[in-house]
């Protein structure tokens, strides 16, 4: 029985990690890792590099004018996820998991900083309201 594996774009920010641009089945009997690598370099070397199976799905993805399998892109295996990264391949799952603590972590540093500047400018505000008091007694 033959894997369906689906490639999503999700590389750059114009494009749509959601949104499938390719599909094929795979009927070889692999893992799902060598199934990745292959959909990889499939997408991204030259023919000569490939074996014939993968020339043609090759062939059908460039004439859909699709471009390379880049980092961030998404191979599905199934009905599981993978995200390539700049060495090998990431669970989507877990990959977004890592992608919202370090949002939730810039976004906390970030409020930290707005809290520090906050109490700053009304600490400011205080002694010069205090200077601008004294300058006035003193007039």
């Amino acid at each position: 029985m033959p894997a369906t594996v689906s490639i999503y774009h999700g590389a750059f920010r114009d494009e749509n990690v959601d949104k499938r641009v390719f599909r094929y089945a795979e009927w070889g009997d692999y893992a799902v890792e060598v199934i990745l690598d292959k959909a990889f370099k499939m997408f991204n070397a030259p023919p000569e590099a490939l074996e014939e199976d993968e020339i043609v799905i090759m062939e059908q993805y460039r004439k859909k004018h699709l471009r390379s399998l880049s980092v961030g892109d998404v191979v599905q295996v199934e009905d599981v996820k993978y995200v390539c990264q700049s060495f090998g391949w990431k669970k989507k799952e877990e990959y977004d998991l890592e992608i919202a603590a370090e949002e939730k972590r810039r976004a906390d540093f970030l409020q930290k900083r707005v809290d520090f500047f906050r109490e700053e400018a009304l600490q400011l505000a205080d002694k010069l309201i205090a200077r601008e008091k004294a300058r006035m007694r003193n007039t």
